[in-house]
């Protein structure tokens, strides 16, 4: 029987924000509140102010600490979502973040959640790489934009 791969690993990077960001952002979201309400779009004024709040709430948050694990099955996060192999058509290994620990970059078949990200210890990244290319196909992976500016932006 496999026994599985199991590690636990931050649920995503935290990146310290000082109080500029915050203002930064709550200028932008007033100054596009400005233009929806000059535009007479109050929905939309009323979604940008819904964000903000969003943002800053979010925007602080410290990341859990998740167990995943991996077994002839599929993946399991924090021993509730499980996902099947028929969901993961294949996977990459992203090491060019900021952060210490590389990420497995997995590529589902959902129409709404394309990839899904996972830190992964350094030591046991040989070890999960080697496991999970017997199962899936290993692709190459680049940054998509949005990925680039929430990094480049502090998210």
């Amino acid at each position: 029987m496999d026994p599985g791969i199991e590690w636990r690993a931050l649920e995503h990077h935290h990146q310290p924000k000082g109080i500029a960001w915050y203002w930064i952002t709550i200028v932008v979201a007033l100054l596009l509140v400005a233009v929806a309400v000059w535009q007479q779009n109050i929905i939309f004024a009323f979604l940008i102010i819904i964000g903000e709040v969003l943002i800053v709430i979010w925007g602080n948050r410290e990341p859990e600490t998740v167990s995943f694990r991996l077994d002839h099955t599929g993946l399991t996060i924090a021993g509730k979502e499980h996902l099947a192999y028929g969901v993961l058509h294949s996977y990459s290994v992203f090491a060019g973040g900021p952060h210490l620990w590389p990420e497995l970059v997995f590529h589902t078949t959902h129409h709404i959640r394309h990839t899904l990200r996972i830190f992964v210890p350094p030591e046991r990244l040989h070890e999960i790489d080697v496991y999970l290319n017997a199962i899936l196909p290993k692709i190459a992976y680049e940054e998509s934009l949005t990925e680039t500016l929430a990094r480049v932006f502090g998210f």
